[in-house]
């Protein structure tokens, strides 16, 4: 939880704000979607549910770990700079804190026509 003091009073944000805007900046994303795990552990791609995040506050900054899956072939350093870019702007917009750290965790990656195929629920990826 991170508390500020401005000039008319307190603002307390707790960590489940930040990572439900933070999941939220990552779904607005074309590239981004979120990596889960399906019935009997199986890995899976859903593009209808935003990416996990947690974050972990100090004061008014915030550091960012976020859970997802990409396309392939995808140029991932341009895709992951272009990502960070988006959510520091994204969350510190919508929090007023200072995103410190952005932290991307690529849990799968699957070709684009495969990973495009979301008909509402996930999709196992082979």
């Amino acid at each position: 939880m991170s508390t500020a003091e401005p000039a008319g009073g307190r603002l307390v944000v707790h960590e489940a704000v930040v990572e439900k805007s933070a999941a939220q900046a990552a779904s607005e994303l074309p590239e981004v979607w979120a990596a889960g795990r399906g019935l009997l552990g199986l890995r899976t791609v859903d593009r209808n549910t935003r990416p996990q995040v947690e974050a972990t506050l100090a004061g008014d900054t915030v550091a960012l770990a976020v859970r997802l899956a990409l396309p392939y072939p995808i140029p991932v350093r341009e895709v992951t700079e272009s990502a960070r870019r988006h959510l520091r702007d994204r969350v510190e917009t919508l929090t007023g804190l200072r995103v410190r750290l952005v932290d991307l965790q690529i849990e799968r990656m699957g070709s684009s026509r495969r990973l495009a195929t979301g008909d509402g629920g996930g999709r196992r990826l082979a």
